[in-house]
């Protein structure tokens, strides 16, 4: 399918990180109750008391029950109770985003494990993001945090890359 390069560039900015999250931000600036507490300042000693000890889940290596996604496994009470037990107060669960590249209009596969990132959202591969929010209420729970990237760690050849390389 051959579409005009304007039109092309429009849908590239609609799926761009960047786009979405220029999007998201707007619903948050000039909010009162967000300048209460300093976000910038880096507070790795609270961080680690707080969850000192985490469990990392790669999700590509979760075998999880059948019928049931990766988060749904990591969000379990059986798992929770377990982990509990033994001191673990945090989880990771490893690159969960979409992942891959972009050539032309179709989606490419990941080429690194699922660390080339390329949009804001929970791959279905591994969950929805209720799942996500499960198994952060499950975490929560135990008295436990979810540790996540909010801005991509790695980035693959997505809408930002093809953008970029446009100029």
């Amino acid at each position: 399918m051959n579409v005009p390069a304007s039109e092309h560039i429009q849908w590239l900015v609609s799926l761009s990180m960047l786009h979405q999250v220029r999007a998201r931000a707007r619903s948050y600036a000039g909010q009162a109750k967000l300048w209460l507490h300093p976000y910038a300042e880096a507070r790795p000693r609270g961080v680690c008391a707080n969850s000192s000890v985490w469990f990392t889940a790669y999700p590509s290596a979760v075998i999880a029950a059948p019928g049931q996604s990766v988060l749904q496994a990591l969000g379990s009470e059986t798992l929770w109770r377990s982990l509990s037990s033994m001191g673990i107060n945090a989880i990771h669960p490893g690159p969960t985003k979409v992942a891959g590249g972009l050539n032309g209009e179709r989606f490419t596969h990941s080429v690194d494990g699922n660390f080339d990132r390329i949009g804001l959202e929970i791959d279905s591969r591994f969950g929805t993001e209720e799942d996500f929010i499960a198994m952060s209420r499950m975490a929560a729970a135990h008295n436990a945090v979810v540790i996540d990237d909010v801005i991509p760690l790695h980035t693959g050849k997505g809408p930002d890359f093809r953008l970029a390389e446009m100029n």
